[in-house]
């Protein structure tokens, strides 16, 4: 069909809206959740941590001010990430490649960032998620913890994880060849329910 009247000059930019009646509060226009739409992926932009976190045309991570639309690039994060995620004290950015090697840990605050070193061989990151003292990440096959007090990552045994969400305590994963969702007790690592889909 056809575009509606001024649909293109808003393209990527940012829409703010009012939680309770959806209603519009403000638009900031610009080159937003760009370099990761061809990852197939949707987790292009993250809010926690006072701001807003997503990327630009240029590759780069952005914290955006909620109140004034400012954007501010990250430092050493300039990856066009497969996933992002705030929690922690910290916004999470796992950036692309054919193994999960790069993951920055970013200081909201003072916009600095370290990497993480993660398990080797392991597949293209399909989800990053926080909850409790763990960050997780779905590899689009293992399902991997990092625990921020003892700064350690491990692949959780015998789970397949091809995207992650995480609520408080609970971790849940989907498995797509399996058809299931299940909710992964966070200390074991075990599946405590499982729903077939």
């Amino acid at each position: 069909g056809t575009s509606p009247s001024g649909g293109n000059e808003f393209q990527q930019g940012l829409l703010v809206t009012d939680p309770e009646t959806g209603e519009e509060i403000a638009r900031y226009p610009g080159s937003f959740g760009t370099g990761v739409f061809a990852s197939g992926h949707a987790e292009v932009i993250a809010a926690g941590n006072g701001a807003v976190w997503t990327t630009d045309d240029q590759v780069r991570v952005l914290r955006i001010e909620p109140s004034t639309g400012e954007a501010t690039p990250v430092p050493r994060a300039d990856c066009g990430l497969d996933a992002i995620a705030t929690g922690l004290g910290s916004t999470w950015v796992v950036c692309p490649g054919s193994t999960v090697g790069t993951v920055v840990q970013i200081d909201p605050f003072e916009l600095t960032g370290r990497d993480i070193k993660m398990p080797g061989n392991l597949g293209a990151t399909s989800d990053v998620g926080t909850g409790g003292a763990n960050m997780w990440i779905a590899a689009s096959g293992p399902l991997v913890r990092f625990n921020q007090l003892d700064r350690r990552a491990e692949v959780v045994e015998g789970l397949i994880a091809d995207d992650v969400a995480v609520d408080g305590s609970d971790v849940w994963i989907v498995d797509e060849l399996a058809a299931t969702v299940s909710r992964i007790d966070p200390k074991t690592g075990a599946p405590a329910q499982t729903v077939e889909l």
